[in-house]
């Protein structure tokens, strides 16, 4: 039996390919929320310190991301299921995403946010550089407009 697994590509019962196999180099697919691996090979956005989760681009890649470093999550002007993150490095991923997996993944990673306008942006308070009357200015130039009576609210959150 041992025999008719290694012709597959496989060693044994361990789930790794053998040499022969032409599939050698695929790796198993990524679960919605993995731990990052700790040896710092992860791309902008991640660091090896903070747990990383993996998303799916609209353009079909899994990417592993750091939520601590995620500036703010806009909603997409063209496609109303899309939401792009950006990054602190200036860098944006457009993921097909809810409004519901944006905060929780703000909730279960520690991050602290404010909803700037209902159904369009959520905001890293961490982020923010200056707050004005009707916008938040945020890191790498990043302008956000609040939504109406939110400024009071953003006061109210942030004296907490």
């Amino acid at each position: 039996m041992s025999e008719h697994k290694e012709n597959q590509g496989f060693k044994g019962g361990s789930g790794e390919f053998c040499e022969k196999c032409p599939y050698r180099n695929l790796s198993p697919k990524p679960s919605v929320f993995s731990k990052d691996s700790g040896d710092g090979s992860m791309d902008s956005g991640k660091t090896s310190e903070h747990p990383s989760v993996w998303i799916k681009t609209t353009d079909k890649e899994n990417i592993p991301i750091d939520p601590k470093k995620i500036i703010c999550i806009y909603q997409s002007e063209n496609h109303p299921r899309h939401k792009l993150l950006y990054f602190s490095d200036t860098q944006f991923y457009e993921i097909h995403a809810t409004w519901e997996f944006c905060e929780e993944l703000f909730k279960t990673h520690g991050v602290p946010y404010f909803i700037a306008k209902k159904r369009d942006c959520i905001v890293n308070i961490h982020a923010i550089e200056r707050i004005e009357r009707k916008a938040l200015r945020l890191r790498h130039n990043i302008h956000v407009r609040l939504g109406k009576g939110k400024f009071t609210q953003l006061k109210q959150a942030l004296e907490k």
